[in-house]
Parts: C-alpha cells; structure tokens; sequence
C-alpha cells in the first residue's frame, strides 16, 4: 500500500488534488482512498488530506499516520505543525519552496529525504496562479505512478466543470510537474518523528485550572495581505473590534491602537465594518507604523 499525506492551507487545493490522485490510481486499476480532514475555520487554515492506494481493497478508514510520501503545499507551514510526524524511516517529503533544498530540510526536523522544488514559479510559467496542480504531477513524477496521461484523464474527471482554458492550464502545469526534477536533500535528523504524550495528571477536586488550552498563532494563516488603518480617519466606534472574531483588534481605555498580527487571519471583516474607510488590505510585506498604521499615502 502506498500512503500520501498532503499539507496545504484551505484553498490552497490539498483536498481535490489528493482526489485527483486517487481517480489516477482508480484509473489503472488500484484500490484507492482520498480524504481531507479539517475544521470548521476559513481559508488560510491549515488543512490535512489523504491519499491510499493498494492492489487490494483497502481496509482501513483511518487518517494516514505513518506516510510514505508528504507533500507541502505552502512552506509557511514549516515549524507551525509537524509535518514529518510518523514518516516512515524511508520516506520522502516534497516541498513546494524557493529556498534551497538543503535549507528546507534543515527546518524539517525528521524529515529524512527531502525533494523541493518551486512550484508557484512553475507554475506561473506554464500561466497558472496555483502551485497545486503542479505539485501533484511532481509527486507522481517521482513516484513513477499514477502515469502522466491516468493523471490528466482524472483531473479532467474531477475538474469537468472548468473553461476550456482552465484546463488547459492546469493539463500543462501537471505535465510540468510530471516532468521537472526537484532538488534533492537529506535532513540532519533523519528518521520518523511523532509528537510526543503529554503528561497528565488529576486535579485536586473542585480545582480548574484555567488557560490550559493552547493558544496557536493564526496570524500565518492570512494569504498575503493584512489590514492596516489610516488613524486620521478613524473616528474610534470600534465597530472592528465588536467584529472581529479573534479578538485581534487592540485597544487601550477604549480607545483603538491596532492589530494584532500574531493572530489575525485577514478575514477583512473588520475592512466591511469600518464605517469611513479607515482599515483597508495591504500587502503582507507593506511597510506599517506601529500596530498596523498605514503611514504617509498609500495607493
């Protein structure tokens, strides 16, 4: 049996392309399963899917825990949550990233082999926006199977709803992926790793003890922009910290004094809440003042 585990962010396609896998495999004749696994948070959340096939039926229903491949779909991922954890010893990781191969598995500790290649680059290349499509020809490329044209056929099947030049597209990003090589690298720390059991212990009766849920940062959630304010023009309602469902507006004696981005997700409610149109989206790599002001002009 072979097991893929993909990472991605939601819209980022984790979920289709490990279907579009596993109709490939259907294709030849194999036995397959293909899965997501997610909650109920938004685009920009970290999302989990899977991908089985086997010669025989497959007889397990259960999330894939020991991989044989792990594709990564957004490096920002790296060092949030545990890729690697259960890859068996012999396993590869196939990073979509523009850093060097080496330096990726570096960062991913256990990763033993790691194949990167850049797919948002590839595929623009051929015109697409999505690094997806292009990610999954990778892992079939270097699995040797699904073969390229079972890989089409079932993106066509999937994807039916598509323009003509939207599939296309994305028929020249999988022929791509299927056919360029990635760089290769080995991590220091090679090997399987899982996360470890937590210590538990009973409370005193009547005891609780509060804050002992963990508290992730889902400010890397956000898909390149965040929002920003032009304080000359807030008139303090605070309609954007009544909305914002992460608590991520800050204030000080009532008065607004930013964002914070450890845990905003760019939803942009607070944008549509803003009654003079003091928050807007800027790039993630806008330069800000502060806690998010927006200094001087901006276009």
């Amino acid at each position: 049996m072979i097991e893929v585990r993909w990472h991605g962010r939601g819209g980022q396609g984790a979920k289709s392309m490990s279907q579009v896998l596993a109709e490939a495999w259907l294709g030849q004749g194999e036995f397959t399963q293909a899965f997501p696994e997610y909650g109920p948070e938004r685009s920009g959340a970290p999302v989990t899917a899977y991908t089985r096939a086997d010669h025989k039926p497959i007889r397990i229903h259960h999330a894939v825990r020991n991989p044989h491949w792990v594709v990564v779909l957004d490096p920002s991922l790296i060092g949030e949550i545990p890729l690697t954890a259960g890859l068996e010893p012999d396993g590869w990781v196939v990073v979509n990233s523009p850093e060097p191969a080496q330096s990726v598995a570096d960062k991913l500790q256990g990763a033993g082999r790691v194949l990167r290649v850049n797919g948002n680059q590839l595929a623009q290349s051929v015109g697409s926006k999505y690094a997806n499509t292009v990610m999954l020809g990778v892992l079939a490329g270097v699995m040797g199977q699904p073969s390229l044209t079972h890989l089409q056929e079932a993106f066509r099947s999937v994807f039916s709803g598509l323009s003509p030049a939207a599939l296309e597209t994305n028929l020249r990003a999988l022929e791509a992926g299927y056919q360029t090589q990635p760089e290769e690298a080995c991590s220091l720390a090679v090997g399987a790793t899982s996360q470890p059991t937590p210590l538990r212990t009973d409370l005193p009766g009547g005891v609780v003890v509060a804050e002992t849920a963990p508290h992730p940062r889902t400010g890397g959630w956000r898909t390149g922009q965040k929002p920003a304010v032009n304080l000359q023009a807030c008139v303090n309602c605070l309609l954007c910290w009544v909305y914002c469902p992460d608590a991520a507006i800050l204030t000080e004696n009532k008065v607004f004094t930013g964002f914070d981005y450890d845990y905003c997700k760019g939803c942009e409610l607070c944008v549509k809440a803003c009654p003079t149109g003091a928050i807007e989206m800027v790039p993630e790599t806008y330069p800000v003042v502060g806690k998010g002001e927006i200094g001087g002009s901006h276009a």
